[in-house]
């Protein structure tokens, strides 16, 4: 199972400097990520070619989907 915080942290380490997460953080340019964690795979290259290189553990997918979920 998948934590808020733990969620939190990787979106503002991996995700935050593209990506917007509803009003907990508004201002990035590209989609926003807000109730969309049941998309996230572990390699993000598969996803767009933009985030090659950017993986992600299962621990981290379901952090992910947690404060995904949670933000609005």
């Amino acid at each position: 199972m998948g934590t808020f915080a733990a969620g939190q942290t990787k979106y503002l380490a991996a995700c935050a400097v593209c990506h917007s997460a509803g009003s907990f953080d508004p201002s990035g340019p590209f989609q926003n990520l807000a109730g969309k964690g049941n998309l996230l795979v572990s390699n993000l290259g598969t996803i767009s070619s933009g985030m090659n290189g950017i993986t992600l553990t299962g621990q981290e997918i379901l952090d992910l989907k947690a404060f995904l979920a949670a933000v609005k």
